[in-house]
């Protein structure tokens, strides 16, 4: 490949990261590997990003910035709000699953991903929701979002073992008989399905307070 010119600008080196680690995972991702892909010499990047750590803050805040967050139309439902922006935040994940990890480690400190806090702080706002209890709400949207796709994906630490249906094939009505009669009355692995109801579950349960002790 023949070298680019020294040139270049910070999206563009956020934009080939996310590239390079859609492409090769995160475990070998460098900022030296970053130049060569580029066709740069390191020290570019460090003129425009401090170290990997800020680099790997810009790029969660890429793609925070390319969900689309439209004000909700007059009359919508707080909870109707935040299923959809759990849902677009599962499309992006959905599109960049290498990166899901980073999304849901690195700290809520970048400018779009603080701007998006806040912004969807305004809407729980304007329907009634206390400042710190939507905040802790958006919180557990955030989690349950990154948690479920990461599920989804089925991409084990440390590489493939037994599959799933190996796994579900050996067990049987003496060993398992719960799950068994679980598999056997309708289960099927629906993952859009299951992201919808849960969410749903979540939203629908939410400001009741949390359960007492006694009741758990």
């Amino acid at each position: 490949m023949s070298p680019r010119p020294p040139r270049t600008n910070r999206q563009e080196i956020v934009r080939a990261a996310i590239a390079l680690i859609d492409a090769d995972g995160i475990d070998s991702f460098s900022m030296r590997r970053l130049a060569s892909a580029m066709g740069v010499d390191p020290m570019t990047l460090y003129h425009h990003l401090p170290n990997r750590a800020a680099l790997l803050d810009a790029v969660v805040d890429e793609l925070w910035s390319s969900i689309e967050l439209g004000e909700p139309a007059p009359g919508t439902e707080w909870r109707e709000s935040l299923a959809g922006l759990a849902h677009r935040l599962r499309g992006v994940l959905l599109e960049h699953p290498r990166l899901i990890a980073l999304v849901g480690t690195r700290p809520a400190v970048t400018p779009h991903m603080l701007t998006t806090i806040d912004r969807v702080l305004g809407w729980l706002d304007r329907d009634g929701l206390a400042p710190a209890e939507a905040l802790r709400l958006l919180d557990c949207v955030t989690g349950y979002v990154v948690g479920k796709v990461q599920g989804e994906l089925r991409r084990p630490v440390g590489g493939p073992g037994v599959s799933v249906d190996t796994a579900l094939e050996a067990a049987d009505g003496t060993s398992h008989p719960h799950l068994t009669r679980a598999l056997a009355t309708g289960y099927g692995w629906s993952p859009d399905e299951e992201f919808a109801r849960g969410l749903d579950a979540m939203l629908g349960g939410w400001g009741d307070g949390p359960v007492p002790p006694e009741r758990r």
